[in-house]
């Protein structure tokens, strides 16, 4: 479960500095596209110090399709941010989980135990109760929750639930490749497909971001090598749940903490429940 923890505690770092360069005035996009430029090279340069460099059809294809979930998947992320703020986004992302784990049960044939059950249903029940945003500050108007806003919250729950989906399958095809060679590739098409929206004159008008871009893509090869890491060690029936409901828990704990967020007393009932869906599972 070490990979798991790690995996969970990177991807809170990442979502922060996110929200951090967001909170400064910096272009996303140029943070987005610098951050999988710095991490594609990186992972493939500790690929190159393993010996290890194949590049199998596994990999490029699934690495084609969680590179595409990613970059489209951040700009969502980055947009649903401004209106529901970190906490709730990532909640929503964490939301996903059900399918990758779905796939795991139907497709790889991973059988839950009884009290792994109740505690994968504990979580997922959980998750829905955090709502689609904050409460708003005294004195503070936050944009009303529109079908625009639905329809990304949409996009974004099943981008992320492909993106899961892909890594899952990746390491059920059982190739020789090492993590950081998929993880390589895969960050090498979100920062390639990202460079599209530079056609768009509005993105080129500040080009500020690039530091924590950097930040951002030394974050992120952590966050997905351990992702990688972990569902080689540990069933995704077990895998998803967990990284969502913790990654949930502890980005609200940090929300509050660090950006003040507010939340709905549901919110918190939530983080309860997914606690005790974690425990459950774990006794398992």
């Amino acid at each position: 479960m070490t990979a798991l923890a790690l995996n969970i505690i990177f991807t809170v770092f990442f979502f922060h500095t996110i929200r951090l360069a967001q909170t400064r005035g910096r272009n996303v996009m140029v943070v987005g596209v610098v951050n999988y430029f710095v991490a594609s090279p990186v992972c493939f340069a500790i690929s190159y110090s393993t010996g290890v460099t194949d590049l199998s059809t596994p990999t490029l294809f699934w690495g084609f399709v969680q590179g595409i979930c990613f970059i489209v998947t951040y700009y969502l992320l980055c947009s649903s941010m401004n209106v529901s703020g970190m906490a709730i986004t990532t909640a929503i992302l964490r939301l996903a989980v059900v399918i990758p784990v779905i796939a795991s049960i139907l497709i790889w044939d991973e059988i839950p135990t009884t009290l792994q059950v109740v505690g994968i249903v504990t979580c997922l029940g959980a998750l829905p109760l955090i709502g689609l945003r904050t409460k708003a500050r005294e004195g503070e108007a936050r944009p009303p929750i529109t079908v625009g806003v639905i329809v990304v919250i949409v996009l974004l729950f099943v981008g992320i639930g492909i993106a899961n989906l892909a890594s899952k399958a990746f390491v059920e095809s059982g190739v020789p490749d090492v993590n950081t060679t998929f993880v390589g590739v895969l960050f090498g098409v979100a920062g390639l497909a990202g460079l599209l929206a530079f056609l768009d004159p509005a993105w080129r008008q500040d080009l500020s971001g690039v530091a924590d871009g950097v930040r951002l893509g030394l974050i992120n090869v952590a966050s997905i090598t351990f992702q990688v890491m972990a569902l080689e060690q540990v069933d995704g029936i077990i895998a998803f749940p967990v990284q969502a409901a913790g990654g949930m828990t502890l980005n609200t704990l940090w929300a509050a903490w660090i950006w003040g967020e507010r939340f709905a007393g549901k919110t918190i009932v939530g983080m309860a429940i997914a606690v005790v869906g974690l425990v459950l599972i774990n006794l398992a």
